[in-house]
């Protein structure tokens, strides 16, 4: 987690062999996620519930990893 502007997002870095094209079908699953180099920043804020425990972006970054994993193969 870091905070940007007032705002705390998601860090992931993504491994090196991940291709120009893989990137084009990541920001296809969601467009406001942003790319910069090897490393995806999701909002914070788009993984959390508008009502629910706060625990359960946890839930919800695991089926978004599990929708990046499908897109691949």
């Amino acid at each position: 987690m870091e905070e940007t502007g007032g705002k705390q997002e998601v860090v992931l870095t993504l491994h090196l062999s991940v291709t120009a094209k893989e990137i084009m079908q990541l920001l296809q699953l969601n467009s406001q996620w942003r790319i910069s180099g090897s490393t995806l920043r999701i909002h914070f804020d788009q993984l959390v519930p508008k009502k629910g425990k706060d625990t359960e972006w946890i839930l919800e970054l695991g089926k978004e990893i599990e929708s990046l994993k499908k897109k691949k193969k």
